[in-house]
């Protein structure tokens, strides 16, 4: 877990483009808070998260299974519904994303 001011850090690099620096300061006053992405002492296949990943990643579990479909579907559906200027289609359109939505959750 990245301490608060590390938590900073990170949002301003990422923001003005310093990341690389950022990760080596926080390497240096907590390494721990880093994953080890190979050899011996790798710990990327030991962590477990609350929502299923998207994309392939080393990883032990993870509570809560996310059926991607549908939340591609539940996104179309808002996209759509943004775009239209018809008030029942918009209000269908939202009731049914977020039916999608509650299945995600």
């Amino acid at each position: 877990m990245h301490l608060p001011q590390h938590q900073e850090l990170l949002r301003n690099a990422a923001k003005h483009g310093y990341l690389n620096q950022a990760i080596e300061q926080i390497q240096r006053e907590n390494g721990k808070a880093l994953h080890v992405e190979s050899g011996s002492a790798e710990t990327l296949s030991q962590r477990v998260f609350f929502h299923q990943p998207v994309r392939d990643i080393p990883m032990k579990g993870f509570v809560k299974h996310v059926d991607w479909a549908t939340v591609e579907k539940a996104t179309r559906i808002s996209q759509a519904s943004a775009g239209t200027s018809e008030a029942s289609n918009s209000s269908e359109n939202t009731n049914e994303a977020c039916a999608l939505a509650a299945d995600i959750v």
